[in-house]
């Protein structure tokens, strides 16, 4: 399939009201004969996005029409991250790229950051590696190598190549259209909604 990326206006971020980026489907727990409560994890992890806009203008509701019928076609992804995990808090020094080939699991082998970095990464702060957005589920260091091995969720759905640049500014995702999205006018004023889930199969 051949996909058409779309990105979101400035004008229209800018006036979003409400933004939730969830990972689905939520881990299943299950209490052991012990009493413990475990956690099992699925493999079919993956991002679900919902926008919402509320008192838009004419014209802003215009270009919000305009952005999902776009999304409507075929191959369609809109290409997008968290604004507020758009820079690290994690000091994520260097130029860090996939140190392995054939990576699987929920841990992504890197390399190429500054060496001896106790803070590389905070927990909860995103990256885009191979098209795909991903969230830093612990603090992680980086080693007198520059190595850093990096626990990640969603887990990794496609091995991403060897050597392939590790994004820190502003990481995306690819997303398509899946749930309910639509527009309204209330006399002067308007509101819309997106909900969307993440393409892990687009590659850039």
């Amino acid at each position: 399939m051949s996909y058409q990326i779309i990105t979101i206006p400035d004008k229209i971020w800018n006036r979003v009201n409400v933004t939730r980026f969830a990972i689905f489907p939520p881990p299943s727990a299950f209490r052991a004969v012990n009493g413990a409560v475990s956690t099992a994890a699925r493999s079919a992890r993956h991002w679900v996005l919902e926008m919402q806009w509320n008192d838009l203008s004419d014209e802003d509701v215009a270009e919000l029409s305009g952005l999902i019928f776009a999304l409507t076609e075929p191959g369609a992804r809109l290409k997008v991250g968290d604004r507020r995990r758009w820079q690290p808090r994690g000091t994520a020094g260097g130029a860090g790229r996939v140190g392995l080939a054939d990576q699987t699991g929920g841990r992504l082998h890197t390399t190429g950051w500054g060496a001896g970095q106790p803070q590389l990464f905070k927990r909860g702060d995103h990256i885009e590696v191979h098209g795909a957005l991903y969230m830093i589920r612990q603090d992680t260091a980086s080693d007198g190598g520059g190595n850093a091995l990096i626990p990640v969720a969603p887990r990794l759905r496609n091995s991403p190549p060897l050597n392939t640049p590790v994004i820190t500014e502003e990481p995306k995702g690819h997303f398509l259209l899946t749930g309910e999205a639509g527009y309204e006018r209330h006399g002067i004023h308007g509101s819309g909604s997106l909900q969307l889930e993440e393409d892990p199969y687009v590659v850039t």
